[in-house]
């Protein structure tokens, strides 16, 4: 006969105390936003209303492209005479985002449109990188939401910006807002010396992304050139410098420029290869044209009328700076969390705590008398401190990378053996 003997397994308290203290982490309170950064006003139906794909970006052969409309037009008459079929041609998976109010409005409210457009193809692509290519303010939103929102910079591959206003603004729209009647709103925050320039300048450019800048010194939109196409932090590389003396001859290189097929050279050369574009690698053949390969002229015609003639609402009001352009921000919904989850688990007087970040920025544990304060950047750290045995709390303190102010984002229990 056959005895059976029941064996009871060991126990193992370290590794259970872990693992439970890594399921209350993940059980642990959400933040009031589900993504890193600011939390956005603009309604989300409406944000993803504006997106629009042709091609899979989940299967194309070639990195899937985000298309950015420039302002006083809409993506669909910025881009399909263009970019839009050839880089599909070439194997990309194509997708434009449109602005609010043809990007007149407040350059804020439309920076969350570009935000949620990147996330949103990021996702479609199954976590593939995406390039991202605009146009005059479609080159400056994605500059602008990627130091804004701290997750955007790891789903982009190439960012390249066409005749795009960065930190320096423009004179020529300086000019135009110091009329009696004003000019519209967006066109008050990219003139040159802007408060919320001014603010956007403090923020360096996230790595991750090969940035371009591609300009031309016959822009009479975006001035003076080169200087106002030169970002810290991006290459900045003017069809000039491709093709000596190229202008087009209607006067009009700044619209024009979706079609140019100098730019267009450069612009394939940065997203087929690794970093930014190469002037010297870049195609000359295209000196000899001036539309690339593919331009649907009669289309682009069509559409040159409106682009010409159509124009906003001018104010003298210029938008007040969100809180997360405000280095003094203390509001967590303004400037967005660092954590998303911290436990803390006691051994008599040795306590551990565990914090999940997405953002980078610093904390600040306090309990009892005791402060530690540490760098943290998104994933998930450990730190151990001391405490006397009558400390039952621990307060965190967190400020992203860029504010002031300390902000209470979490209040832990401190229980012996289990986290709080």
């Amino acid at each position: 006969m056959n005895t059976i003997v029941q064996v009871r397994p060991r126990r193992r308290p370290a590794r259970r105390a872990a693992l439970a203290a890594l399921l209350a982490l993940a059980a642990a309170p959400a933040a009031a936003s589900a993504e890193p950064g600011p939390v956005m006003t603009e309604p989300l139906p409406q944000r993803l209303a504006a997106i629009s794909c042709l091609g899979d970006p989940a299967t194309s052969v070639a990195t899937p492209v985000l298309l950015v409309h420039g302002t006083g037009v809409t993506s669909q008459e910025n881009w399909p005479s263009n970019h839009q079929p050839v880089l599909l041609r070439r194997g990309h998976a194509v997708c434009t985002v449109t602005m609010p109010g043809f990007g007149y409005v407040d350059v804020q409210r439309s920076a969350e449109y570009v935000a949620t457009a990147i996330r949103e193809v990021h996702r479609r692509a199954g976590g593939r990188r995406l390039s991202i290519v605009g146009q005059s303010q479609g080159a400056f939103q994605p500059v602008f939401a990627l130091r804004i929102w701290p997750d955007l910079a790891a789903m982009v591959d190439d960012l390249v910006g066409l005749v795009g206003a960065y930190d320096r603004g423009s004179t020529a729209i300086t000019a135009e807002c110091a009329r009696p009647e004003g000019c519209v709103p967006a066109f008050h925050q990219i003139a040159t010396g802007s408060e919320l320039l001014t603010a956007l300048a403090r923020r360096a450019l996230p790595p991750g992304p090969s940035y371009t800048a591609i300009g031309t010194l016959a822009d009479a939109t975006v001035t003076p050139q080169p200087a106002a196409n030169e970002q810290r932090g991006m290459t900045s590389v003017q069809i000039q410098d491709l093709c000596p003396g190229r202008r087009m001859p209607t006067g009009q290189d700044h619209i024009l420029m979706a079609g140019d097929a100098a730019a267009f050279a450069l612009t394939t050369d940065a997203l087929g290869h690794p970093g930014p574009a190469v002037v010297a690698r870049a195609d000359r053949s295209a000196c000899g044209k001036l539309f690339f390969d593919g331009v649907d002229l009669a289309a682009f015609a069509l559409v040159a009328p409106a682009i010409l003639t159509r124009s906003g609402t001018p104010t003298r009001e210029i938008p007040p700076l969100r809180c997360f352009l405000r280095p003094d921000c203390a509001d967590l919904d303004g400037r967005g969390r660092v954590l998303t989850g911290a436990t803390a688990r006691r051994a008599r007087d040795r306590v551990t705590v565990t914090l999940a970040a997405q953002a980078p920025g610093e904390i600040r544990v306090l309990a009892g008398t005791r402060r530690v304060v540490r760098r943290v950047a998104p994933g998930t750290r450990r730190l151990t401190l001391t405490v006397g045995r009558a400390v039952t709390r621990l307060r965190i303190d967190a400020r992203p990378d860029g504010y002031v102010p300390w902000v209470r984002e979490r209040t832990l229990r401190l229980t012996s053996g289990r986290p709080s």
